[in-house]
């Protein structure tokens, strides 16, 4: 493959397709014109919030977010809008030299995977991950995103002095296989009225334990019952809640029984799905619909930790629910819970009371 009369090597046109299959990352030669090479010609369809795009023109690298909904006018290389099924646009968010990117070395190595630099001097090679990718002064794989459900905008670049306005915006902003801090603004409340999907990637959301941010989790009624809208945990990863306060829903029709019923979920989706999700200094409310927060599906890993959380339960369900047959890890360390209540659906009381394992006979 060549670009701008450079041809780039076997190696690397490898690893740019295996990315663009992912469809989290997509890569062109050119901004407009329609076609395989240019970033108008990708399929509005085939697009989801917050993916990203590569640019390599005219010995620059530009890069790209994909904002689903945006109407804006197209204004090259700025604002650029799919040939077909135009929902969204392509906003730049970012402009390197790229014989002059932030945190690079060249590289002559030539069966690393590498990304090149255009410049006169012929095919020079730049190392994925030592040092990292650098987007807005921040490495790409490695995000710090504000958000702010008064102030903020999706549109934004979620950084503290241009924050976004919702967590699932954020949550999307963080690449496959990346980490990501998500720092909630102050005292406010968040309606969490979507599903966000949290797939290989280990994130923590956090706000000011002394003023903690509060969820306040959405129900919705569809064919098979009430359901809470959720995190939802694909493949692998880490979800991690530090000072922020949680509120699960009542149902929306109190006729009908719940369909799904956590805040979190390990959905499954992947043979092997193993995620660790990890409360730290949070106040947690069940309510009396029965709810639970964590819901680990099919014959899937899920592992749990609670430091200084206060959890109600109003004795109407479980904490944890392991709805399968896979494994479930629970680690506790202060905080306080209601004395009836039940943390695992595993997990029994004897005659005394005393809450204990079902399969070890341990007391918990």
């Amino acid at each position: 493959m060549a670009v701008n009369g450079i041809v780039i090597k076997t190696s690397f046109t490898e690893q740019l397709n295996r990315i663009a299959d992912l469809g989290k990352l997509y890569v062109k030669k050119q901004f407009t014109g329609g076609g395989s090479d240019a970033l108008d010609g990708i399929d509005g369809a085939n697009l989801q919030n917050g993916e990203g795009a590569l640019v390599i023109n005219g010995g620059n690298f530009y890069f790209y977010e994909y904002i689903e909904g945006a109407t804006d006018t197209e204004n090259p290389p700025y604002v650029i809008a799919p040939d077909t099924n135009a929902n969204g646009r392509w906003f730049l968010r970012n402009v390197s030299d790229a014989d002059k990117l932030d945190g690079f070395h060249a590289s002559q190595n030539p069966s690393a995977n590498m990304i090149p630099v255009l410049d006169e001097s012929g095919i020079l090679n730049l190392p994925f991950a030592v040092p990292p990718i650098k987007v807005a002064g921040q490495d790409l794989m490695s995000r710090t995103f504000y958000v702010d459900a008064v102030d903020g905008d999706d549109s934004n670049d979620g950084s503290e002095s241009a924050p976004f306005k919702t967590i699932k915006r954020a949550v999307n902003s963080i690449p496959v296989g990346g980490v990501g801090t998500i720092v909630l603004a102050s005292g406010q409340s968040f309606d969490i009225d979507y599903n966000i999907y949290v797939e290989n990637k280990c994130i923590r959301i956090q706000s000011d334990r002394s003023n903690r941010a509060v969820l306040n989790f959405h129900s919705y009624l569809t064919d098979y019952g009430n359901t809470v809208y959720q995190f939802q945990l694909q493949r692998i990863g880490w979800l991690e809640f530090d000072g922020v306060n949680i509120n699960l829903p009542l149902k929306v029709d109190s006729g009908q029984g719940w369909y799904l019923f956590s805040a979190i979920r390990n959905t499954g989706y992947a043979y092997g799905s193993v995620f660790h999700v990890r409360f730290v200094y949070c106040d947690i409310d069940l309510n009396t619909d029965g709810c639970s927060l964590i819901r680990n599906s099919g014959a899937f890993s899920i592992t749990n930790s609670f430091m200084g959380c206060n959890i109600t339960t109003h004795s109407a369900g479980y904490v944890i629910c392991n709805g399968g047959s896979g494994l479930v890890g629970l680690w506790v360390v202060g905080g306080s819970i209601d004395d009836d209540a039940y943390w695992l659906n595993n997990i029994v009381r004897d005659a005394n009371g005393t809450p204990r394992n079902v399969v070890s006979n341990l007391v918990l």
